[in-house]
């Protein structure tokens, strides 16, 4: 969302009451600062605003419950009070004695952003759009952090868009010889929270409102797990758009569930096969590619822990290079309208290599998802 302008003198209601004790809205966040503004996200509402310098200074005495004048100094006078109301009418401060109920948002700001892709604002037509999904209660596995360590390591993909073209400029893939991304817009549309304890159909609800949110309904949403439960809500999203299969790049779970338990790692396909509009779900770790490929529209859903990272291979997964050809035959096959990419164990020693295997992959199977979008 584009951000809101206050600088150090803003016109406010004159009717609105000053409360007693004055402090900082609970959940501020700063986004970014230079010498004369500060960009503050309110991580309830995802709201985002740009303050003077000034303003930020007035914010921070407030850290604490305190009166008015606590603010005001001797020779500012009304113009400092003039500045408190209107921080105070932006939400940014609040009346202490009577705390603000908030109405949790779908979708909440991050530190990183993927590839230093700007935030979704609303309004955004943006070719991808990136969601983390930090749910890891599916399975065995500590996933919820992934998504910000695969950001992290996204950050030595630089994104830039060209001055005079004003498209972007993509990335040079020098294994393959030229460039992809280019002229592909990105946007990171932040994380779902997640509240560990609550029912899982909450959680799932709340990621599948998230997904309604997002700026363009037509952009190719990229999720960033979270163990692969996600690709349930992410799919069931996917399908109201249209009919689609399925592709998986997964290795069978040495458990079993049955129909009516929870969703998990272990049941997810038969979760998957039942949702309308879903046409078939298959697994390319299973059959080897062995099949044919389904045409049309195609969610694809690559889990880390199908992938071989340790070094020396052992051969118990896909290489990079074998990843990267699967999911070039799929979208040669048919059209990319989602891609999940989950399964990132951080509690095992090669969580740091599968995050940069994440990104390697994810460039790459954006690129190949606007190639066959445009074919379509």
């Amino acid at each position: 969302m584009t951000p809101e302008t206050l600088d150090s003198v803003t016109s406010v209601d004159p009717i609105m009451r000053m409360p007693r004790l004055i402090v900082q809205a609970h959940g501020l966040m700063i986004e970014s600062h230079a010498g004369t503004h500060v960009l503050i996200v309110d991580t309830a509402s995802g709201r985002r605003t740009r303050i003077g310098r000034g303003a930020y200074e007035l914010l921070c005495r407030f850290a604490r419950p305190a009166p008015l004048e606590a603010g005001v100094v001797a020779d500012a006078g009304a113009g400092i009070e003039r500045s408190i109301h209107a921080l105070l009418a932006r939400g940014l401060l609040a009346d202490a004695e009577k705390p603000r109920v908030d109405v949790p948002a779908p979708r909440r700001p991050v530190p990183l952003r993927f590839c230093h892709a700007p935030a979704a604002n609303a309004g955004q037509d943006a070719d991808i759009t990136v969601l983390g999904i930090p749910y890891d209660l599916g399975g065995r596995g500590n996933h919820r952090d992934a998504p910000a360590l695969i950001r992290m390591k996204s950050q030595d993909y630089a994104y830039f868009v060209d001055f005079d073209s004003r498209l972007p400029l993509g990335w040079h893939d020098a294994a393959a010889g030229h460039r992809i991304m280019a002229g592909v817009s990105l946007c990171d549309a932040g994380d779902v929270p997640v509240h560990f304890g609550e029912e899982q159909s909450t959680s799932m609800d709340r990621i599948t409102e998230a997904l309604a949110t997002l700026p363009s309904a037509t952009s190719v949403c990229v999720i960033l797990g979270g163990d692969a439960t996600s690709t349930y809500a992410a799919v069931r999203q996917a399908a109201k758009s249209g009919p689609l299969n399925v592709v998986r790049m997964a290795l069978s779970v040495d458990e079993t569930a049955s129909d009516g338990e929870l969703i998990c790692v272990a049941n997810l396909d038969q979760h998957l096969a039942r949702l309308s509009g879903v046409l078939g779900v298959s697994n390319l770790c299973e059959t080897h590619a062995q099949q044919t490929l389904p045409t049309g529209n195609v969610y694809l859903a690559i889990d880390l822990g199908a992938m071989d990272l340790t070094v020396p291979q052992l051969n118990k997964g896909l290489s990079i290079d074998e990843a990267n050809a699967l999911v070039a035959a799929v979208a040669e096959s048919g059209r990319l309208v989602g891609i999940s990419m989950t399964g990132l164990d951080m509690d095992r020693p090669e969580a740091p290599l599968a995050a940069i295997a994440a990104c390697h992959v994810l460039l790459r199977a954006m690129h190949r998802a606007m190639l066959s979008r445009r074919r379509a």
